[in-house]
This record gives C-alpha cells, sequence and structure tokens, in this order.
C-alpha cells in the first residue's frame, strides 16, 4: 500500500500554470489557497515560484519574464526549458477554469497529507503507547482540518509574540504606520495596517475635500494610495486632487477657465504625475476591490486603500444588507492585505446599520 504513487494530477497542475501565463491576474485568484508545495511535481513548485516572483517585481507573469527568472536561478533547464513552458500555455486553451483546477491541486496536495500522517501514524502504533500515540493523533487530525479550512484556534502566545514583533519593530526604528496629517494626528496617530477610517456626513458637508486633503498629505509622505471612486470618473477624482492642491476652485478646472491660476494648476499636475496615485472608477464590488487590492499591495507596495463612496457599491437592493456586507468584507480585506482603509459613506444615519 505505501509503495502507491501519491494522488496528483499533472493535467491540473499544467492547467493551472498555463492560466497563470495566458492570464498573470488569474494568480489573484488562487494565491490564497494554492501555495508551490501543493504541486506534485517538483517542477511545477519551481515554475509556480517564479510565477509569483515575476508578478510581484513586474507585474506579468509571460513565457520570457519567467524564462528569464528561472535562468537566474539556474533552474530553466531543470524545468523542461523554454520548450515545457510553451507547452503549458499552448496546451491550456482558456483561464477560465483556473478555480476548478486549483481546487483539485489542492485536493490532491491535502489528501497525500492525509496519507503521509496515516502512514506515520501506522508505523508509531507498532512501539508507541497510547496516550502519547493518541494524543498525536488528536493534534494531527487537528492540524489537518485546520489546513482545508484556513484557520488555526488563536494561542495567546502567538498572539504576544506578534506584538512583541511590532514594538521590536518600533523600537529599532523602523517604523510601521503611516503617519497621520497633524489636524488630526491627536485622535488617530498614524494610518496602521488593517485599520478601517470611517468617514460620514451629510451630503454638502465636506467630505470629498477632506479625503483629497488626507490623500495628499500621505502622498507628501510618500505613499502611493489606491483610490476606489464609485461616484466621479477618474479625470473628475483627479480634479478634485488638483483643485486641492493648487487651491483652485473646482468648477475654474471644470470650465478650464482658470487662466490666471495656470501656474498653480501646473505644479499640481506635476506633484501627481509624480506622486502617481492609483484610481479606479469601474470597481464595484468588495470582491472585486479586494483582487485589485492584493494586486497592488504585492506589485506596488500600497498602504493606504480609499472608497469613495460604499453606498454606490453594487448588491442585492437590500441597503441594510449591502452595507452590511460591505463594511464586513471590506474590514476584512484590510485587515487580510495589512492596508489603511478610508472609505467615505454618503450619510452617517444611513451608513451604519
Amino acid at each position: 500500500m505505501l509503495n502507491k504513487i501519491p494522488p496528483h494530477n499533472i493535467e491540473a497542475e499544467q492547467s493551472v500554470l498555463g492560466s497563470i501565463i495566458l492570464e498573470p491576474d488569474c494568480l489573484l485568484d488562487v494565491s490564497d489557497t494554492l501555495s508551490a508545495q501543493d504541486f506534485y511535481k517538483e517542477t511545477h513548485r519551481k515554475i509556480f515560484n517564479a510565477l509569483l516572483d515575476v508578478y510581484q517585481l513586474e507585474g506579468k507573469a509571460d513565457i520570457i519574464a519567467v524564462s528569464e527568472r528561472l535562468a537566474s536561478m539556474g533552474e530553466l533547464g531543470a524545468v523542461g526549458g523554454n520548450q515545457y513552458l510553451a507547452s503549458l500555455a499552448i496546451n491550456t486553451p482558456s483561464a477560465a477554469n483556473i478555480k476548478h483546477h486549483a481546487k483539485i491541486v489542492k485536493d490532491k496536495a491535502t489528501i497525500r497529507s492525509i496519507s503521509r500522517f496515516t502512514a506515520e501514524m501506522h508505523e508509531k502504533s507498532y512501539s508507541g503507547e497510547v496516550q502519547p500515540l493518541l494524543l498525536e493523533l488528536e493534534h494531527g487530525v487537528i492540524g489537518l482540518a485546520e489546513t482545508v479550512k484556513g484557520k488555526k484556534s488563536p494561542k495567546a502566545t502567538d498572539i504576544i509574540q506578534s506584538l512583541n514583533e511590532q514594538w521590536a519593530l518600533a523600537k529599532s526604528g523602523k517604523q510601521t504606520f503611516v503617519p497621520a496629517p497633524s489636524a488630526i494626528s491627536d485622535p488617530v496617530p498614524g494610518a496602521f495596517p488593517g485599520h478601517m477610517w470611517l468617514i460620514c456626513g451629510y451630503t454638502s458637508a465636506g467630505k470629498s475635500t477632506f479625503l483629497a486633503q488626507l490623500m495628499a498629505s500621505f502622498m507628501r509622505k510618500g505613499e502611493r494610495p489606491l483610490i476606489f471612486s464609485t461616484e466621479d470618473s477618474r479625470e473628475e477624482k483627479m480634479m478634485k486632487l488638483i483643485a486641492n492642491l493648487a487651491d483652485v476652485p473646482q468648477r475654474l478646472l471644470l470650465t478650464g477657465r482658470f487662466i490666471d491660476r495656470e501656474a498653480e494648476v501646473g505644479e499640481a499636475t506635476d506633484l501627481l504625475e509624480m506622486w502617481d496615485p492609483i484610481i479606479y472608477d469601474d470597481i464595484w464590488t468588495p470582491e472585486e476591490m479586494r483582487l485589485k487590492i492584493k494586486k497592488h499591495k504585492l506589485q506596488d507596495g500600497v498602504r493606504i486603500v480609499a472608497l469613495d463612496y460604499v453606498q454606490n457599491l453594487k448588491g442585492t437592493g437590500d441597503f441594510f444588507v449591502d452595507m452590511r456586507h460591505a463594511a464586513t468584507s471590506l474590514y476584512a480585506t484590510f485587515r487580510e492585505m495589512g492596508v489603511t482603509g478610508i472609505v467615505h459613506s454618503k450619510d452617517l444615519e444611513r451608513a451604519v446599520p
């Protein structure tokens, strides 16, 4: 029984790798659940790691980039060379089924883990004592279940260790947060990873202006914010940033009648070109936002994310259900990605169910 070939599916592994080569952003759909160790073939593990590396460093994962990465590590020949990389893309007709194939790869990896564990316990059963064996069996089963579910039981020692690591970084001078603008630094000392700020208020209360001021302040500190605009087009959102930096009324920018303020507007546009904020105006669900945040966290090191505004996200049509889903989904995403989320809400009383 122990001499049987471990469960695996080479075709599914090839399809996952080929899909990523065809459409690199597919990596975002599977990297949460799939790791290099889940692949049965060692060559596939190396290719998957190379895909992760080039996607994070260059924002792409085409054959040339992956080939160069593998060659730089002296692994190109070991994985079958450019011919094998090309075959992965050629033999994958579409990336549409990557999640299905990734699940197959993950399931086979889990079954292999179960097989290894049961084989080890079978071997130990011949010489071990009952209580230690039962304890090891219990721990092993719980560990396998947590691997499948993706959650581990919280332990105080792990939490305190995490806190100590954060404090050690602070003591060494490494800043783990972005200092807040001086105007709000007393109540809010900084933008901390995993935190969510909610900017609420009635219409025309100055929320958009405040958000633009926050973004400008963070960009002056060297941050490159990721902004999701569900109210304005990206051009209008950029115009608001220009108006704030140049201290020019937005109506002048809308009409193009700012002849006597061209110098200020020019300076503002130069700064924004240098800071290069990332602005999307075509993302409408928390799930789409999560993928974009993950992408720009990996590729651009984004630490500040803004949403203007939350009520325009698509949902079921039930306001309170949609807002509850948006709040919990976005907060979970901000924590997972280690970014600070600044969420603009149109109406205080209707923003928080």
